[in-house]
């Protein structure tokens, strides 16, 4: 029993679009001045940091011809990038992106009033006659 992979070419493909997308967004935030005053200076580097380990992965896998101290550095610096972005989320915005569905969920769930709730209050403050 096995997870379900992706296949080798698709990984390719998704490795590199990432990769191309974290330079974008560096080069986005470095040009577009509005991006810039509201940057602190970890929003600069955070994309490129982000695309570390998928550069070093690329390069592991796909490198074949690297010499076996070539190969254990490329993933030295592929676990060490993933880990320290592990590290890094609960510290930075990124950590958003787990925990703002968490966050919305338990919102909707607390302010959902009943249907009938508008009424009841009025009736609490015999204010039946006036619209809610």
């Amino acid at each position: 029993i096995s997870w379900p992979a992706l296949g080798r070419t698709m990984a390719d493909i998704l490795t590199i679009i990432t990769v191309f997308a974290a330079i974008i967004l560096f080069i986005g935030r470095l040009s577009y001045k509005g991006s810039s005053f509201l940057s602190r200076p970890q929003d600069y580097w955070w994309p490129l940091l982000l695309a570390v380990p998928f550069i070093t992965g690329y390069i592991a896998v796909n490198w074949s011809h690297l010499a076996p101290r070539a190969y254990q550095i490329v993933m030295l610096f592929h676990f060490i990038s993933a880990d320290l972005i592990f590290l890094l989320i609960p510290f930075t915005k990124a950590a958003h992106c787990v925990l703002m569905p968490f966050s919305q969920f338990v919102s909707a769930q607390a302010w959902r009033f009943p249907d009938s709730f508008g009424d009841e209050v009025a009736e609490t403050l015999n204010r039946k006659e006036l619209p809610i």
